[in-house]
């Protein structure tokens, strides 16, 4: 099990989008009951790609400087097996897949999880 951060609430990220707390707080709510996965790379739209599944997430917290974090616990699929081998020598960025609105501002509203990306570290995506 590893502890990451996924996102900064109400500060704008590296594209320029801003995520609200309160608007975190309501997709937190909404996956509750359900199970959300990481997986390798950053999904195209809402599907996900099962091959590329790494790790179950859950207990989602916020920590004293607002980051939305969470526990990845690696799974026994192959990619599962990669992460948990590749922690030793690599550095990953852990980010938010989802859907959502984007104002003009950048800002996000009705957003909804669909899964969490897994990407090396400065790739860039």
């Amino acid at each position: 099990m590893i502890k990451v951060r996924l996102v900064q609430a109400d500060v704008p990220n590296a594209n320029g989008r801003v995520y609200p707390r309160d608007v975190l707080e309501s997709a937190l709510k909404a996956i509750q009951k359900n199970r959300l996965f990481a997986q390798f790379g950053m999904p195209e739209g809402t599907s996900i790609d099962l091959l590329e599944i790494a790790a179950s997430v859950g207990n989602f917290s916020f920590d004293d400087e607002g980051f939305l974090c969470a526990e990845l616990i690696a799974l026994e699929t192959p990619k599962g097996k990669v992460l948990t081998e590749s922690l030793v020598s690599t550095e990953f960025d852990y980010r938010p897949a989802g859907i959502g609105r984007v104002d003009k501002n950048g800002v996000i509203t009705d957003y909804r999880f669909t899964s969490i990306g897994v990407l090396s570290k400065g790739s860039g995506a």
